[in-house]
């Protein structure tokens, strides 16, 4: 019997503060990128937010493919900038760690799928820079901030013809929700942007010819009300499992 292809998910990291568990850090990801992999009939492993480089090759020596997950602002020292006024709270250890598994992941020619914080960090691990902050950094752009409830579809995408996103969704159009605040900026080498929202923010980039592609918006906290985004699961795990 076949097994099922084990996807290894980027991990992040809390610090408790109040009572009893003060001091204490967890590791963990969000359980909705948990059952998006079972759902599709992965195998899902949290790899620590603090691996060392040894720790990710051996992860993904182990692993079929990588899911880079969603999660806090990125260290703006990692792209060369230093951070701005509205930039939020980020955690340079885990963001170093994250960095190294998006770039070695992407060497390693297997699969890999980023989500909102995963796709910025696979454009920074390429050279690409991030907006801090889309509202002060930008002009005439709207629907991109932390304020939306995650199952709501915000803002509508378009998906570029003879693309790969195109053929996974098989339609130009999307609605996609919005919990973001930053976004691609300067495009990584090797990407290709590929879904952009209306008002020219980055909402998709992928590298032609190799299983790597990444999404600004959820899809996974969309398929608790539908199942019009269960493809891009489907399709990367059809990747994972060649």
């Amino acid at each position: 019997m076949k097994r099922k292809p084990i996807i290894g998910l980027s991990g992040s990291r809390i610090r408790m503060e109040g009572g009893y568990l003060t001091g204490m850090e967890k590791s963990l990801v969000n359980s909705d990128y948990l059952d998006a992999v079972l759902r599709v009939g992965g195998l899902p492993v949290i790899i620590p937010p603090t691996a060392t480089a040894a720790e990710i090759d051996d992860y993904l020596e182990m692993c079929d493919g990588i899911l880079m997950t969603g999660g806090m602002d990125v260290a703006p020292i990692l792209y060369n900038e230093m951070p701005h006024p509205r930039c939020g709270n980020f955690d340079l250890e885990v963001d170093r760690s994250n960095l190294l598994l998006a770039q070695k992941a992407m060497d390693s020619g297997k699969p890999v799928l980023g989500i909102c914080r995963g796709m910025q960090l696979m454009n920074i691990a390429k050279g690409g820079t991030l907006y801090q902050d889309i509202p002060s950094q930008t002009t005439g752009t709207t629907g991109h901030s932390y304020g939306y409830i995650r199952t709501d579809v915000v803002h509508k995408v378009h998906v570029k013809d003879s693309s790969y996103l195109r053929e996974v969704f098989g339609t130009d159009e999307l609605e996609v929700n919005s919990i973001h605040h930053q976004a691609v900026k300067d495009v990584g080498k090797d990407f290709t942007v590929t879904v952009t929202a209306p008002d020219g923010i980055v909402e998709g980039i992928e590298i032609p010819g190799k299983p790597i592609f990444a999404v600004q918006w959820h899809p996974e906290m969309l398929l608790k009300g539908s199942d019009k985004m269960l493809c891009i699961f489907e399709a990367f795990i059809k990747l994972c499992g060649n």
